[in-house]
């Protein structure tokens, strides 16, 4: 499903509010995007037809709820999406769903002359100087192999043809960005607007380094898409994008990106930010671009780490046959913060599920793990957490390098209070008695 057809899709469910008064992206277009949210089920998703700022129309809080967020998956429920998710992860090395030569995007015109600004970006927050494109999929290529890695990256706009492109040093980019440094060549880069949704998703998803995005996300949504090539670097891209931006980024020059207002409900910088020098914009003429207002809980981001939280459930049970089901608290769910319902093991052996899924696991990056007994309800965190402080002991806790993990298991069944089956089955027999 592409872009438009989604928005259609959502207006026809009565879940898009189209509105035409004129709306600045400076601020005013996120504070109201919060307001939409705060509302009963994540309100609707906005799209801003005037933006006397821009030359497009925008549009936010597309996935703002559970039925949006599954919208996009193509799916009924998160459990439904997680059995596909589990049927499809043999897919390995599976190559490309397309061949080797791709016609060029003529459905999109390319501008000649570009000026980044009149791009729909957001200033989300008082403390931030420049603006951002916050749903732009960055598209780049490993020069050794010719591997295709998309990423979801925040993009501060800095100038009239700069972008400030915030990738970590472990992500897909990252590393193609340190191949390019260490082969002294400039790296190609495209960043994506308006693509089929589903895109989103899987360029943040947590996949595994050897599976491919595209090849993933051929099998699991889109059989029939159709991918063209953008017109600088020949990119693969699928259809009906709504906006190519193309350049490279330099290997020798930095800059300051931020602040900006993040997950955490704080402003963050960064010194030595990758930078995009644009070549070219090529556009639909009547673009729809897409854009998430990030900050602290409650936001519509949360639901991206829902299904995130699928994958790594499938990923995580696949590696580590004692762990049972895993729950991932809304509020702090990209902190990779998780709860993990394990099997009966020895202490040593909980500390080494502990130190393998630190390192070699989809949770290598969680600030907090929280280990509990099959017996405890994950969907209740209140549960889970009177367990923790229960048997809280110091044996039981573990630090490495700001991340902590709680070991709240072994609980002996002997000890553990219980109704008594036999007066169960009076109190049911003389129900009617108590006239309770």
């Amino acid at each position: 499903m592409n872009f438009r057809d989604y928005l259609q899709a959502l207006k026809e469910q009565g879940q898009l509010t189209e509105i035409t008064a004129p709306v600045s992206c400076d601020l005013e277009v996120a504070a109201i995007a919060r307001q939409e949210f705060k509302k009963t089920d994540g309100g609707k998703a906005l799209l801003f037809q005037k933006l006397p700022d821009s030359d497009y129309s925008l549009a936010v809080n597309v996935f703002g709820n559970e039925r949006r967020m599954l919208g996009i998956l193509q799916d009924d429920s998160f459990p439904a999406f997680t059995q596909k998710l589990k049927n499809i992860l043999q897919l390995k090395n599976q190559g490309y769903p397309f061949g080797n030569s791709l016609e060029n995007a003529s459905f999109l015109q390319h501008k000649a002359s570009f000026d980044l600004s009149r791009i729909p970006a957001l200033r989300s927050w008082a403390g931030e100087k420049e603006p951002y494109l916050t749903l732009a999929v960055a598209v780049s290529r490993n020069l050794d192999n010719g591997v295709v890695n998309l990423g979801l990256y925040r993009a501060q706009i800095k100038s009239a043809k700069e972008i400030a492109l915030n990738c970590s040093a472990g992500s897909g980019l990252g590393r193609h960005l340190e191949l390019a440094k260490k082969k002294n060549e400039k790296l190609p880069v495209a960043l994506l607007l308006g693509l089929p949704p589903v895109y989103w998703w899987l360029a943040a998803a947590p996949l595994p380094e050897e599976v491919n995005e595209l090849s993933f996300a051929h099998k699991l949504f889109t059989d029939g898409a159709r991918f063209y090539a953008t017109k600088e670097h020949h990119f693969p891209i699928p259809d009906d994008v709504e906006m190519v931006i193309e350049g490279e980024l330099s290997i020798t020059e930095t800059c300051v990106e931020g602040p900006f207002g993040n997950h955490t409900g704080q402003y963050v910088m960064r010194r030595d930010c990758p930078l995009m020098r644009v070549q070219s914009v090529q556009h639909k003429d009547d673009a729809i671009i897409p854009a998430t207002v990030v900050g602290p809980p409650p936001s519509e981001n949360v639901y991206f780490g829902k299904a995130n939280e699928c994958l790594i459930r499938e990923l995580i049970k696949s590696e580590f046959q004692e762990i049972h089901d895993i729950s991932m608290p809304l509020s702090t769910i990209f902190h990779g913060a998780a709860i993990l319902q394990v099997s009966s093991l020895s202490q040593r052996s909980r500390r080494e599920l502990i130190e393998a899924l630190w390192q070699v696991s989809p949770l290598n990056r969680s600030r907090f793990i929280l280990l509990v007994d099959r017996d405890i309800d994950l969907l209740s965190f209140e549960q889970c957490w009177w367990r923790a402080i229960n048997g809280l002991k110091s044996e039981r806790v573990y630090m490495n390098g700001g991340r902590i993990a709680i070991d709240a298991t072994g609980l002996d069944p002997a000890k553990k209070v219980a109704e008594d089956p036999e007066i169960l089955k009076l109190l049911a027999a003389r129900a009617t008695e108590y006239k309770l």
